[in-house]
């Protein structure tokens, strides 16, 4: 729970609005549901489950965590800025 609060936090520093969580197990998707519930996910939130059967979704996650995080990157680096804020939303 403290994660994803300090998550949302984060997101919401930079700008952004919304995220998409891949891979979740239950037990994640439930911490998920009861930060809504208690006001600390501050950012829209799409989460997606994990398929536990699939071990070669976990490394297709993975992939996509690092490839997502290669164009994150890429793109903060051309934000546009209002009021003197680096904003970047989807």
């Amino acid at each position: 729970m403290a994660a994803i609060a300090e998550a949302s936090r984060a997101y919401n520093a930079v700008g952004l609005t919304g995220v998409a969580e891949p891979g979740l197990y239950p037990e994640e998707m439930r911490a998920y549901d009861r930060a809504k519930r208690e006001g600390t996910l501050t950012v829209r939130t799409d989460v997606l489950a994990m398929n536990p059967s699939d071990s070669g979704s976990v490394t297709a996650v993975q992939e996509k965590v690092t490839e997502l995080t290669a164009e994150l990157t890429r793109l903060s680096r051309s934000t546009t800025t209002a009021d003197g804020r680096n904003l970047l939303d989807g």
